[in-house]
């Protein structure tokens, strides 16, 4: 049985997980990435943790990466995401092949995302959805006739810096931001942007999740005011792409059916009726595993071309 190595490469954490073709994970190692020492004391205990799976686990025969972008995947160079410090034009692919004497491929964290959900996830029966991160950015992975979408550059699906209100909490270098209205990070950026004075305790998605449980006005304002700006952006991509379903990852889980289903009727108000009647809005089934799973399908993906 073929075995692949998958690497989640993060700003906070990052993982190293074996695991099947079939999707199924045998070992992991977690650990604090400590971005801010730069590229190469991140990369050698990126090597360490995968040279220890290695060796317990014989017979690895390609290791796949996701990591945020911009990547330049032809290359395999990461080119300075905003959470890797001094991470410019870094041959990831090359160093890693090169050390590990493997295949090795590097996807964008959002396609990676979409490859995981389409393969193991809540497309498995799909060929054409849209996957949202809604995480620490927002972006999309798009299978479109079953086919990862990449775009010139690889550059499809960057649809965080859509100016989706003219003003707004400052993300994605611009002030009403798809990606500062209604991502993971987006969120309570907003809700301090709507609600200056209570920024401390609305500090996190969690705690507006909290207190819109228990009641809170202002909470409940903020989770529908993202909620609605991210379905009429999901209308958008409905009416462009004809999806059968938009999975949501990040705040899909997180938040639950009561933000799905704002989210929900916001597309279904402007999507064009006979698009929206073919596609169906969902939670990511991945949900706390999708990281694991995104680098494996990553993996995967190049193994199946490689056989």
């Amino acid at each position: 049985m073929a075995k692949l190595l998958g690497l989640d490469i993060g700003g906070t954490k990052t993982a190293a997980v074996i695991g099947t073709e079939e999707g199924a994970i045998l070992q992991r190692i977690e650990f604090t990435s400590r971005a801010t020492r730069g590229p190469e004391a991140l990369i050698d205990d990126i090597l360490t943790a995968a040279r220890r799976l290695m060796d317990l686990h014989p017979g690895v025969v390609a290791a796949g990466v996701s990591v945020g972008g911009p990547v330049d995947v032809l290359r395999g160079h990461i080119q300075g995401p905003p959470n890797l410090p001094g991470w410019h034009d870094v041959p990831l692919r090359e160093w890693l092949s090169n050390s590990l004497n493997l295949p090795v491929a590097v996807e964008h964290d959002a396609k990676a995302g979409a490859l995981a959900e389409w393969r193991f996830g809540a497309g498995r029966d799909c060929n054409n959805l849209v996957f949202l991160t809604l995480g620490t950015g927002l972006g999309a992975g798009i299978i479109a006739d079953g086919r990862l979408l990449r775009g010139t550059c690889n550059l499809a699906g960057e649809i965080g810096h859509w100016r989706v209100q003219p003003d707004g909490p400052l993300m994605y270098g611009k002030r009403g931001s798809f990606e500062g209205m209604a991502s993971g990070a987006g969120l309570p950026a907003l809700a301090a942007f709507l609600y200056p004075e209570r920024a401390t305790e609305f500090g996190t998605a969690l705690a507006l999740n909290t207190l819109w449980k228990e009641g809170d006005r202002d909470a409940e304002a903020v989770i529908i005011y993202s909620a609605d700006i991210l379905g009429r952006g999901i209308a958008l991509m409905i009416d462009l792409l004809a999806p059968e379903r938009v999975i949501l990852g990040g705040l899909g889980p997180r938040l639950g059916p009561d933000f799905i289903r704002i989210v929900h009727d916001a597309a279904a108000a402007d999507a064009l009726p006979g698009h929206f009647a073919s596609c169906e809005i969902v939670s990511c089934q991945l949900a706390d595993n999708i990281g694991d799973m995104a680098a494996l399908s990553v993996a995967e993906d190049l193994w199946r071309t490689l056989k």
